[in-house]
């Protein structure tokens, strides 16, 4: 056990990196982002998951020239005009589904902060941990202080030194201008089962500023309530299930935040419908009925046919027997009655094995060809699946 003990660092440093090899991480030049003064940063997302082609949506500024070079993407971010702080939040999602992550970017911005103290006092404003000032405030005690603070911020703390040394200390709360906070994105998916599901990925800028709610449905009728998944990598997921056969093709997504309805987003997308399980159910049983009774006629009619020709051996053999000059009379009598027999016998077979061939052949043209015609489907179009069912029941 000691000899191995030297090892322990290795392993853990190697598991670490493991972690960290699997997780999303981004970057931005310049690393600072300033509102009014920073015009574009270059961005790069590495490890992000999954295949295929990408989409990238921003609340607040705009992202071009996406370029994608395995599982790292590279775009370019132009900031939002405005010198006020805001947090840039970045959805990228790949095709499919997989790959979600939302990155978030703050912008400092300039902030003024109203302040009432003593007359011509000394003033120092502190913003997190550093340390604006000192300024001095006028003969009426009054003064505003510009500030460039990052954004979610709510409060400064405001130390007051006035002329007669008496320190005071107090909270000043900052305007906070409103701007969007929530990004959405939905879209269909394959699912595994063959079947078109809805996924929705939403974030909000400022994590903590309250829970993020999604409610879904057709336009017109009542939105259900759903609920969003927090994934690993800063986002929040939802998969809204398939769409029944005959339903709407029309979805609304809405996602907003607890306590602020008006801060959400809205999108609106066609859906597939799920494939018409009731219409291959009938065309299964049509099949299976018409398939059944197709058998059953031509079995019947092979037996008929087949006791017919038995039969009429019989009735050929007592005939013979009938014309032997050597029968006696008395057994003559009795094969002539059992030959009359087995020939009305044969004869009635082949016409009841006649008549179910027929009635069979009538079937199989009008009835059974018919429903052999039926066909139904679930082939994927566009993401969905679209169900088919044709011909006559």
């Amino acid at each position: 056990m000691k000899s191995n003990l030297h090892m322990l660092p290795a392993i853990l440093a190697l598991l670490l990196c493991s972690a960290q090899a699997g997780a999303v991480t981004s970057s931005y030049e310049p690393e600072r982002l300033v509102a009014g003064k920073t015009p574009t940063a270059r961005v790069l997302v590495r490890g992000l998951p999954g295949k295929g082609a990408i989409e990238v949506l921003v609340n607040v500024g705009q992202v071009s020239g996406i370029s994608m070079e395995g599982n790292n993407v590279r775009f370019k971010y132009t900031l939002p005009s405005g010198p006020m702080p805001r947090m840039a939040c970045v959805l990228l999602w790949r095709k499919g589904g997989e790959g979600a992550a939302a990155i978030r970017m703050p912008i400092f911005g300039e902030a003024l902060v109203p302040i009432e103290t003593a007359p011509r006092a000394r003033v120092r404003v502190r913003v997190g941990k550093k340390q604006h000032g000192p300024f001095k405030s006028g003969r009426k005690g009054k003064l505003e202080v510009p500030l460039m603070v990052p954004p979610g911020i709510a409060h400064v703390d405001v130390e007051s030194t006035a002329r007669t040394g008496l320190k005071t200390t107090k909270s000043v709360g900052i305007e906070r201008p409103a701007y969007p906070q929530v990004v959405l994105m939905a879209r269909e998916v394959m699912g595994k089962d063959g079947e078109a599901r809805v996924h929705v990925l939403a974030a909000m800028a400022e994590q903590g500023r309250g829970k993020l709610l999604l409610e879904a449905g057709s336009p017109g009728s009542k939105p259900r309530r759903v609920a969003l998944r927090p994934l690993r990598t800063g986002a929040l997921r939802a998969v809204l299930g398939p769409v029944p056969f005959g339903g709407p093709r029309r979805m609304v997504v809405r996602v907003w935040t607890d306590g602020a309805p008006d801060s959400g987003r809205v999108k609106e997308l066609d859906v597939t419908p799920g494939p018409d399980y009731a219409g291959m159910a009938r065309v299964a049983l049509a099949q299976r009925n018409a398939r059944i009774i197709l058998w059953s006629g031509v079995g019947l009619t092979a037996g008929l046919m087949v006791a017919g020709v038995v039969t009429g051996q019989l009735a050929s053999d007592r005939s013979g027997e009938y014309r032997d000059l050597d029968t006696p009379l008395d057994r003559r009598v009795a094969l002539n009655d059992q030959a009359s027999s087995l020939s009305s016998a044969s004869i009635g077979l082949f016409a009841a094995g006649g008549a179910v061939a027929v009635g069979t052949a009538l079937y199989y043209w009008f009835g059974y060809r018919g429903a052999m015609e039926l066909r139904a489907g679930a082939a994927p179009i566009d993401g969905g699946v679209a169900a088919s069912v044709g011909g006559r029941f």
